[in-house]
């Protein structure tokens, strides 16, 4: 009799231990149950992310979703088609190189067993891990292979491809006296990528090019390059991709060149940004584009990233926010397809979705020009501005359909 009481408890031990451990292993991945901060059953969608710490432009992502993903989280999360998700963020860093990338993407798909990977721009490099698995990738790169029609579970979502070509035609509008332009980029994928843009975007738009420099990753110096520039006589001069200190550097190593002509940028470069490293007065005039967050009017969505950066880090930084332009595609996303499933998803992007930016409103297009119907790049809202004493003023705000018809203009040159 003693015997079988015996059992009977191991057996009953057994039985626990074998609940234990499927409660523990039921507890991680998306779709499992989490609770959220006010109380509520939530679900956890883990979302991946790909970046470089060694970039300003990437730290800067990586501050911003560290701020603004627990203020998600501690608001309930997201509500998607009625249920409540939590999001669980894991971060791996690509270091720029292509292999290392591959491998921090396999970890997050095998291992980690993500459904979404947030990417940079090693992302072309890893496609074929993501395609594989069926993982929705949500990039902001100038790279080529993820617009490819091959593609189908990811899209970029930043304004590489789009904002551009929007300056660029309101600069030839505004500014018929400019013939010329030079141009000098960081002498990686991205610089590359730029620089084969410039010598589209001035083709398209009917400027001659007098030079394009490349400088190594790490530059301090940037006055050879801008007497050889400036040798050159341009009418005028861009330079973006190598983050607001290289950039701002460029522009004053010019002027201490002797070179008088036209500054101009594609991508948002602001005054208190460009001020942190070099004194405005060796940029009065620059044109460009101007972020919507450091606007005098910024959009809702732009001033809640702003409220809860300040509330995580202390004071407002100026930090680009380009890059975290991907996690508001997947918001958007969310809420549109009402779905988590990652082929929902991307049915969903690739439909021509709108979503809300820190940098205004974005929304997908197509590249025919690519032979890619289906919505795989995106073109946002621009604002252009001009520095003038110790802030930009601003010039012009370009609605998406205008935008969208600027883009495609330089897109059409490629058909």
């Amino acid at each position: 009799m003693r015997e079988s009481r015996t059992w009977i408890r191991l057996v009953g031990l057994a039985l626990a231990m074998i609940v234990a451990v499927a409660v523990i292993a039921g507890c991680g991945g998306s779709g499992d149950d989490a609770t959220s901060d006010d109380g509520s059953e939530a679900k956890t969608l883990k979302v991946g992310a790909v970046l470089n710490y060694s970039f300003p432009l990437h730290v800067d992502w990586q501050k911003e979703m560290e701020a603004l993903v627990p203020s998600i989280n501690e608001a309930g999360g997201v509500d998607v088609g009625g249920e409540k998700y939590m999001i669980e963020l894991l971060i791996e860093d690509s270091k720029s190189n292509a292999e290392t990338a591959r491998a921090a993407v396999e970890k997050l798909v095998n291992q980690d067993k993500v459904d979404v990977i947030l990417g940079d721009e090693t992302v072309d490099g890893w496609l074929s891990v993501t395609e594989r698995a069926g993982v929705l990738v949500i990039a902001n790169t100038p790279t080529p292979g993820i617009l490819s029609p091959d593609i189908k579970m990811a899209f970029n979502a930043g304004y590489f491809n789009t904002q551009a070509p929007i300056i660029w035609d309101w600069f030839a509008a505004n500014f018929p006296d400019v013939k010329s332009v030079a141009g000098a980029y960081i002498d990686a994928a991205q610089g590359q990528a730029e620089a084969g843009k410039l010598e589209q975007l001035a083709g398209a738009f009917g400027k001659e090019i007098t030079t394009i420099e490349f400088y190594p990753d790490g530059t301090q110096d940037f006055s050879a390059i801008a007497t050889k520039i400036a040798a050159g006589n341009p009418d005028s001069f861009t330079t973006q991709g190598g983050g607001p200190v290289a950039d701002s550097q460029l522009f004053k190593s010019m002027g201490a060149a002797g070179w008088g002509g036209q500054l101009f940028n594609t991508v948002p470069l602001s005054p208190d940004q460009i001020a942190k490293v070099i004194s405005l007065d060796d940029v009065q005039g620059l044109v460009g584009a101007i972020a919507a967050i450091d606007s005098d009017d910024p959009p809702p969505t732009a001033q809640e990233l702003k409220d809860v950066y300040v509330a995580k880090y202390g004071e407002w930084t100026n930090a680009d926010v380009g890059f975290i332009s991907t996690l508001y595609c997947l918001l958007g996303a969310l809420e549109a397809a009402g779905s988590v499933d990652p082929q929902d998803l991307a049915d969903t992007i690739g439909s021509g979705l709108t979503f809300q930016t820190a940098n205004g409103e974005a929304q997908m297009i197509n590249r025919p020009d690519l032979g890619n119907d289906r919505t795989i790049d995106c073109v946002y809202e621009t604002r252009v501005g001009q520095i003038e004493g110790d802030k930009a003023t601003l010039l012009a705000t370009i609605p998406i359909a205008e935008g969208e018809a600027s883009a495609r203009i330089l897109f059409s040159k490629g058909q």
